[in-house]
This record gives structure tokens, C-alpha cells and sequence, in this order.
């Protein structure tokens, strides 16, 4: 929700406001030491009062120096050892966009976008047949999600081809972004639609159009990334439809976010 806010894609318009009930009993106690005492050692400690005196201490974990980050960092690791992104493309551009301080904002959108999929990961599945005409199922990749929301050329002309590719594969074009350039460092944004490109200037104005264009014409979100279709229209345009598929965990995602 930090990325999102500090990324522009959404606006805090709410004055903060101190819980008092909440934060007054995180006050570091005077016994500094007693308080890691407990926190090391007392095996009978139930886990509500160890987040209360892990708070305790948050006075005495200097954030504030220029590299502070860094001890977030530590921190936030130390309590989630086991969490990380599952999908490789997706940890890569992650670590893109932490190591990269002056990405653009349109990069910094690209990425975000994309790093949707690997949250809202598909469900769907696609069946084939082999050549002996037996069914498969197949369930769809955060790859196959990116690629029906976004995809990434290096020039017009593969960009040509590729759309190309589309029109002679008999099959419903919905519409998606095209970006020339990388996610880090998008050239050109684009949108396919019906066999017409709009050219934007930036990516958030032309995810906004897309959404748009999908509920201005009653088309369906593909079936790749219909999850990730599905949480913006919840999250950011705060809309709900008839045609609405449940999706597990987006109901408490989006009350977890609303909450912050």
C-alpha cells in the first residue's frame, strides 16, 4: 500500500490520526533491558505480549539516520523470514525497482502493474489436447497474467508483428497495453483495441483507459488476469457488477488495505 501511495497510484486524502487506545501502551518501558529480558527469554510469553514489548522497543531502534532503511530492512526480515515473492520475473523486478532510485514514474507504474500478477495470481486454467485427442488442463502462469494485461517490445515493428500474430489467431482480442521499452524504462505505452492503437504518455492514464474501454463496451476481462481486472475495479474505482467472479483472498486483501 506504501508503493501504491508513494507511487501516486493512490492519493491519501484522509488526515492521519493517532489511535491513542492503541499506542499508548506501546510506551518503551524505563527497564529497557527487562523488556529484552522477556522478549529472549521467557519461553511462557504468549504471542499479544510479545508484539507489545517488541513495540516497546521501537524508540530504541534509531530509524531515523540517513541509512535507516537498511535497519527496516533487518527488521522486517527478522519477522518474516519465510516471506518472499514466489514468482522469479516478478523477485527480479522487484529488486529492480528497490535499486533503482531514479526510475521514472512511469516505470515505477509498469512495475507495480506487473507485480499485481504475482498477488493476484491466476486461477483460471486453459484446456488442450494432445494428439491423441485426450484433454489436458493447464492452469495459467503470472507470465500468461502480464501478457494479457501488458506486454513488452523492443521496437514498432515487433510490435508489429505481434499484433499481427493476434488478428490471424481467430481469436477475441481484448484489450491490453503495449509498451515499447522495458517495464524499468518504458518508451512508448500504447493500447490495443480492436485493431486500433491509442498512444498516452503515461502508463496510469492508459490502464485507466483500458479499464474503461472493457466496461464502456461490456467486454470481459481476459481470463488470464481477470483477477488482477477485478481488484482495480474493486480498489481504485471501488465498483461492483453483476458480473463480478469471486476470487479467494480478494475480500480481506481489500479490507486489509482500506484499513491502512
Amino acid at each position: 500500500m506504501r508503493l501504491l501511495k508513494t507511487s501516486g497510484l493512490v492519493i491519501d486524502n484522509k488526515v492521519t490520526a493517532v489511535d491513542t487506545n492503541t499506542h499508548r501502551q506501546f510506551e518503551p518501558e524505563c527497564d529497557i533491558q527487562h523488556t529484552l529480558d522477556q522478549i529472549f527469554y521467557d519461553s511462557d510469553i504468549t504471542f499479544p505480549e510479545l508484539l507489545t514489548l517488541w513495540r516497546a522497543t521501537t524508540k530504541f531502534r534509531n530509524y531515523l539516520v540517513p541509512l535507516g532503511y537498511k535497519l527496516i530492512e533487518i527488521d522486517f526480515n527478522t519477522l518474516y523470514p519465510n516471506l518472499k515473492i514466489k514468482d522469479p520475473s516478478s523477485r527480479s523486478l522487484f529488486e529492480q525497482l528497490k535499486n533503482t532510485p531514479d526510475t521514472s514514474e512511469n516505470g515505477k507504474h509498469a512495475i507495480i502493474f506487473c507485480l499485481l500478477h504475482a498477488v493476484f495470481v491466476p486461477t483460471s486454467k486453459k484446456v488442450t489436447r494432445d494428439e491423441s485427442g485426450k484433454k489436458n488442463q493447464i492452469k495459467y502462469s503470472v507470465k500468461d497474467s502480464i501478457n494479457s494485461f501488458m506486454i513488452f517490445k523492443n521496437t514498432v515493428a515487433e510490435v508489429e508483428d505481434y499484433t499481427l500474430m493476434l488478428r490471424n489467431g481467430n481469436q477475441p482480442i481484448q484489450p491490453f497495453l503495449i509498451i515499447i521499452g522495458t517495464p524499468i524504462n518504458p518508451q512508448e505505452i500504447l493500447i490495443f483495441f480492436d485493431c486500433i492503437k491509442y498512444k498516452l504518455f503515461s502508463l496510469k492514464t492508459a490502464v485507466d483507459t483500458c479499464f474503461k474501454i472493457f466496461h464502456l463496451f461490456n467486454l470481459k476481462y481476459p481470463v488470464q488476469s481477470s483477477n488482477v481486472w477485478l481488484f482495480i475495479q474493486k480498489f481504485f474505482y471501488s465498483l461492483t457488477t453483476k458480473y463480478d467472479k469471486p476470487y479467494h483472498n480478494l475480500g480481506q486483501i481489500l479490507s486489509d488495505l482500506n484499513t491502512i
